[in-house]
């Protein structure tokens, strides 16, 4: 029998699905150079100003509570050592454990956005209530974060709030200083990197304690620049160590 050239069989359901998924892929948005390039700028400068106004309240913080300030240079001298380390290292400032209890109570205080907008995106139904598309959510981060509910003694700063143990003891949406899920603040492991560093080599160097001028506490605090700030000029004293 005369042999007869094989046809090109039809390409399989799997095979033609997983071409069809690939061309999907290829016409997913990605980022411009520009849309990148915006966002770390946004990093620098949204950054700045809040990092700057944090560290601000952290000092004066300090040096209304010597007690909190020497527990903290303790801990970092048990790391760092007296003489201290030439370097900062990232695993090294993963163990400030009481340092991160600190920055996260003043962040509890004074968070420097004091509310949260989020738009809905398409109509939602929660526990039988309706919401359309485009309404607005706003999470009112400064009133959660002084609900006597949710912190006993509010308006005191007690760092051990933020112990690992505490933490885990509450809801996750009673901290939101950055926001919370995937509209969470882009920049907050840089901030967050900034002010551990920063104050890890202030409170090496230097002892802070309270200006002649006496202020109120807690803080009389008002809007400035769309962030949470003091009404007074928050002062202290630096003595070098």
């Amino acid at each position: 029998m005369e042999e007869t050239d094989e046809t090109e069989t039809p390409k399989s359901t799997a095979s033609q699905l997983s071409e069809s998924e690939e061309k999907r892929n290829d016409k997913r948005k990605t980022l411009t150079k520009m849309e990148i390039l915006a966002q770390l700028v946004l990093f620098l400068v949204a950054g700045y100003e809040t990092t700057a106004t944090t560290l601000h309240f952290i000092i004066y913080v300090l040096a209304q509570y010597p007690d909190i300030q020497d527990k903290l240079r303790d801990e970092v001298k048990e790391i760092f050592g007296d003489s201290g380390k030439d370097e900062i290292e990232f695993e090294d400032l993963s163990k400030l454990i009481y340092m991160n209890a600190v920055i996260n109570e003043t962040l509890r205080i004074f968070p420097p956005a004091t509310r949260l907008v989020r738009l809905c995106q398409k109509e939602t139904e929660i526990q039988g209530i309706k919401f359309a598309k485009d309404s607005s959510f706003t999470a009112p981060i400064y009133a959660i974060h002084h609900n006597p509910e949710i912190y006993e003694n509010q308006e005191e700063f007690i760092p051990e709030r933020f112990l690992p143990d505490e933490i885990a003891a509450r809801h996750p949406m009673a901290f939101l200083p950055f926001g919370a899920g995937p509209r969470s603040c882009l920049g907050m492991r840089f901030a967050e990197y900034e002010i551990r560093v920063t104050l890890t080599w202030l409170i090496k160097s230097f002892k802070f304690l309270p200006a002649d001028e006496k202020l109120p506490w807690p803080v009389e605090l008002g809007m400035g620049g769309g962030l949470l700030k003091s009404k007074h000029e928050l002062k202290c004293k630096i003595v070098k160590l």
